[in-house]
């Protein structure tokens, strides 16, 4: 017989099937994730694309993730850019107030970072590229590189770049020691997290107006601008 648990036990994306003897260990809520094998444990990583599918196909649906985390007043999500800094959507597009953030899942486990309670919405993030042009009150889209690759949170600026640390429960998510040290970064505000259904790269190379992203275009470095026409239709993707 299939085991079930409780949402809150289950930590998404990442998840594994598992068959010991013959008795079958299954994902939670998805029968079709079932293995038995007679002699040997069997294990197999489920990407987010994949539990995307098997929730549609089950009519499962996720539990927000807003809702685990209090904040403050949220701007409205179209509004957040232009609010901070004045700049409108027709307006050029070299004054830059929208940022990718990327994050490489083989040296931060980002995922499991954005649902870690203890870090609650505050965070911090390297700046390598742009340190001139990043300010506080600008938006930074959280990006997660690799076969899932694509939006997973929106959050705001709140401090200028400057040489800061990390706190302990984001420091325990390196997966090396390279880059847990006192470095210039920002500190973020996450307003919305996209765990559970993330802005897929493959959805955005669909979009003429997102297939050229700075990030798509070269996705090598941690921080890539998002130019004002390109925000003014990426922004309706998260509603």
């Amino acid at each position: 017989m299939c085991w079930q648990t409780k949402c809150a036990d289950w930590p998404p994306p990442r998840l594994f099937c598992a068959g010991v003897s013959s008795n079958p260990i299954c994902l939670p809520f998805f029968p079709d994730c079932c293995i038995t094998y007679a002699y040997h444990y069997s294990c197999r990583e489920l990407g987010v694309t994949q539990i995307t599918e098997l929730a549609k196909k089950y009519d499962y649906k996720f539990i927000d993730d807003q809702s685990a985390f209090t904040l403050a007043a949220t701007p409205a999500v179209t509004e957040a850019p232009f609010v901070a800094t004045g700049l409108q959507p027709d307006e050029d597009d070299s004054e830059v107030n929208v940022w990718i953030f990327q994050a490489n899942p083989n040296l931060y486990d980002i995922l499991n970072s954005l649902g870690d309670r203890e870090i609650g919405n505050t965070i911090h993030w390297l700046v390598k590229q742009h340190g001139g042009k990043i300010h506080k009150g600008h938006i930074a889209l959280i990006w997660m590189s690799g076969r899932d690759a694509g939006i997973y949170a929106l959050t705001r600026v709140e401090s200028e770049p400057a040489i800061m640390s990390e706190s302990d429960a984001e420091r325990k998510y390196w997966l090396n020691d390279q880059d847990q040290a006192p470095k210039k970064r920002v500190r973020l505000t996450v307003l919305r997290r996209f765990v559970n259904k993330p802005i897929l790269k493959t959805e955005l190379l669909q979009i003429p107006t997102l297939s050229r992203l700075s990030i798509l275009r070269q996705f090598q470095g941690t921080n890539f601008p998002v130019r004002t026409s390109e925000w003014a239709v990426l922004s309706n993707l998260f509603t």
